[in-house]
């Protein structure tokens, strides 16, 4: 009955610009831009993973209260840890806490134009 997460949602002070940010770093594409304004954007990466970017105000003012309530990070799997890094690290993109985990994982964190932790991971064998 239960198969998957669809997406994570990220509520935005600027939703268009967050999302180029997504597709420009990490290769999202924009699977669909809702026809609202301002729109709300669904990301998707791979197969099976989405981002929800919701703009906090609409024409009408604000659409949500507030944004005390969140996720802690977002982890985006890599196939190739030092290639991704070189490649954020190309883009203007500060890396910190890269290290190894326990379970042997490579992981390290960054943040998105709003402060929203991303992480990368490179996991030699998926959990899934």
């Amino acid at each position: 009955m239960y198969k998957n997460i669809d997406h994570i949602c990220i509520l935005s002070k600027e939703a268009e610009s967050l999302s180029e940010w997504y597709c420009q770093m990490f290769n999202f594409d924009i699977a669909l831009k809702m026809k609202r304004e301002p729109p709300i954007y669904f990301l998707k990466l791979g197969e099976r993973s989405l981002i929800e970017i919701i703009p906090i105000e609409n024409e009408n003012g604000k659409f949500y209260n507030s944004k005390e309530i969140g996720y802690n990070h977002i982890s985006i799997i890599v196939d190739d840890f030092g290639k991704a890094c070189d490649d954020l690290i190309s883009k203007g993109v500060k890396l910190t806490e890269a290290r190894l985990t326990s379970q042997g994982w490579k992981i390290a964190y960054l943040k998105d134009p709003e402060d929203n932790i991303v992480q990368i991971e490179y996991r030699q064998k998926m959990l899934w």
